[in-house]
């Protein structure tokens, strides 16, 4: 009986072994399923969030509108003036050439210019828009006038003191006051100083 008592004590000594470590094996099993869930936890966290989207680039701003530019050229009305003013006057006689009449200034001054009769039509044109481009300076000036600068006549009643002549002169049209027969010289003017009109000399001013 002592063996056997013994013996039974020594069985349930190794089975109460056995068993703790069979605890820790379940335990170390348990530990290691805890790891496998560990290791899913991580890779659910360690997913990498999807990135928002990029916003549209924005659109070209307009540009403002630029500034209109000014008339150019005498008078303005894109340079008519100019432009019949630097009309090609090159001739060969006399009946090559034609006057044409326009405003000369802002201030209403007209004078009479040569140029080539093939050119008659455009300088007309050209200077119907050279006198209405003149803005309204406030001043006087009712002078008719030629190329060489003599007076003609005036706008106050179309007074005439002299007919307008045109000649080609050193190969260019150009117009003058009959009664002097000719273009005075650059610094002169045809005036009438001895009687009503019929004569002219070239002069600074009569004696």
């Amino acid at each position: 009986m002592r063996f056997a008592y013994g013996s039974i004590l020594v069985f349930f000594l190794v089975a109460s072994c056995g068993g703790g470590g069979g605890s820790d094996g379940g335990a170390g099993g348990l530990a290691a399923h805890s790891g496998g869930l560990g290791t899913g936890a991580g890779g659910i966290g360690g997913a990498t969030g999807a990135g928002g989207t990029v916003g549209a680039a924005g659109g070209t701003g307009t540009g403002g509108a630029g500034a209109t530019g000014g008339s150019t050229g005498i008078g303005g009305a894109g340079g008519a003036c100019a432009q019949l003013m630097a009309l090609d006057r090159t001739c060969v006689r006399d009946s090559d050439c034609v006057a044409v009449q326009f405003t000369s200034n802002c201030c209403g001054g007209r004078q009479w210019t040569g140029v080539p009769v093939s050119s008659q039509q455009t300088a007309m044109s050209l200077a119907s828009a050279c006198g209405s481009s003149w803005p309204l300076c406030g001043c006087a000036d009712i002078s008719i006038r030629t190329d060489d600068r003599s007076t003609v006549g005036s706008t106050i009643g179309n007074v005439s003191y002299s007919p307008v002549g045109v000649t080609c002169q050193a190969g260019k049209c150009m117009t003058y006051a009959e009664i002097c027969g000719h273009p005075c010289a650059s610094g002169t003017f045809c005036l009438n100083c001895a009687d009503a009109g019929t004569t002219g000399t070239c002069a600074v001013m009569c004696p």
